[in-house]
């Protein structure tokens, strides 16, 4: 992460010539035309979101397909994402030649790749028409047998008590990584002269005895009667680990989701603003502060109870100093923050080590002068705990979990 990968690509877009398709996220196309501008680029460039990827004309002769941030959209398996299969046929139908980048290609598993490479029609994994047969290609795929494929033989996880499914995450890493090492460039920061120090991670352990009481109520009965911030009361009904996983988690940041599917606000009477407490305690409002969260409740929740919120980055940017409240997902890759004075905070965690790695990186740019920091205020033995210490373990936080922290 943070090498200029993006200026790279735009020298590599230059040396093949004629017209190329740059595909990111939605949050980083301004700075992508931009940064093209900057380096004289003309009107070769077209830039487009990964999700709005079915909107282009299939039929146009790129030169080269530039996919930013490849783990994101395409790198799920087994199955094929909606992405992989809009931007697989671009590849085939405009023969473009392919780059992929990413600051964390496949962080979780090697098994992320497959997707990555055969979304471009080429690479070591072509005559493989489907990830199931990549990862066994003699016998039936829910039969993790012996089979010369690139799953792991025996490979099974258990999903509850009795149950157990293939393990399609455990592959065979030595064998692909040989397989796929033509085929990749990998540049650290210390190769790119890049002297920026890591940002340093700030946990934070708030208490608040109101709150890790209901989270009890939640696990012990799944189900909780509960006022809201107008004084309704709320009924709210979780089925299974996983549901009770995200409920013990989103309560910790002041809000939670009822029967009905409607988001809302806990009541005050169990001091759902003490996270924002601390913000508002901590902060210099001279400086400026990225707010980032799991849910859109608490974005709302938030931006209600701080002063000099601004609507945009871009906006918190050329102001210089206040707050802006955004989506941890939205913004982990592709987005930068150097210019920040203040710092990130994280405010709730999303599952993903990839996103952890990423969001925990936007402020590193060569031209930032002073130490980038990310604090993480913390329910105190809460969920919260687990989760970061998977993420930054570069892991994702799941439902199997759940039985160890009861």
């Amino acid at each position: 992460t943070r090498t200029g990968k993006t200026l790279v690509a735009f020298e590599l877009a230059k040396l093949i010539g004629g017209s190329f398709l740059f595909v990111t996220k939605k949050g980083a196309q301004a700075s992508i035309q931009k940064d093209w501008e900057e380096c004289g680029g003309g009107e070769e460039l077209t830039s487009i979101n990964i999700e709005s990827i079915h909107k282009v004309d299939a039929l146009t002769r790129w030169k080269l397909i530039i996919i930013d941030e490849c783990h994101h959209g395409i790198s799920g398996f087994p199955k094929q994402s909606k992405a992989f299969t809009g931007l697989q046929r671009l590849f085939r139908k405009s023969g473009a030649k392919a780059l992929l980048m990413s600051g964390t290609v496949a962080m979780e598993t090697r098994a992320q790749l497959f997707h990555e490479f055969n979304v471009t029609c080429r690479g070591p994994f072509t005559e493989f028409e489907t990830f199931y047969h990549w990862w066994n290609p003699t016998h039936h795929y829910k039969r993790p047998t012996r089979c010369g494929g690139y799953g792991t033989y025996g490979a099974f996880k258990s999903v509850g008590a009795d149950m157990k499914v293939v393990d399609y995450a455990d592959v065979n890493d030595s064998k692909i990584e040989s397989e796929i090492s033509g085929y990749v460039v990998t540049m650290t920061r210390e190769e790119a002269n890049y002297e920026i120090q890591n940002a340093t991670i700030i946990p934070v352990k708030l208490d608040n005895d109101k709150i890790r009481m209901l989270i009890k109520m939640i696990r012990e009965h799944n189900i909780i009667n509960i006022y809201d911030s107008e004084g309704i009361e709320r009924t709210c009904v979780y089925f299974g680990p996983a549901q009770i996983l995200q409920a013990c988690h989103m309560i910790a940041g002041g809000t939670l989701i009822d029967d009905q599917g409607e988001a809302f606000v806990l009541a005050d009477a169990y001091w759902p603003e003490y996270r924002i407490e601390w913000i508002a305690e901590g902060i210099d409002l001279s400086k400026s502060y990225a707010i980032l969260t799991a849910y859109i409740e608490e974005r709302e929740f938030i931006r209600s109870r701080l002063d000099n919120v601004h609507d945009t980055l871009e906006e918190l940017k050329e102001s210089g100093s206040g707050v802006w409240v955004g989506s941890l997902s939205s913004n982990a890759e592709g987005v930068d923050m150097h210019w920040l004075t203040g710092s990130q905070i994280i405010y709730s965690l999303v599952w993903s080590g990839s996103k952890f790695s990423q969001i925990c990186d936007r402020q590193l740019n060569f031209k930032r002068t002073t130490p980038a920091k990310v604090a993480i205020p913390l329910l105190k033995g809460g969920i919260d705990e687990n989760v970061l210490d998977a993420v930054q373990g570069k892991k994702n936080f799941n439902a199997s979990f759940f039985k160890a922290m009861k």
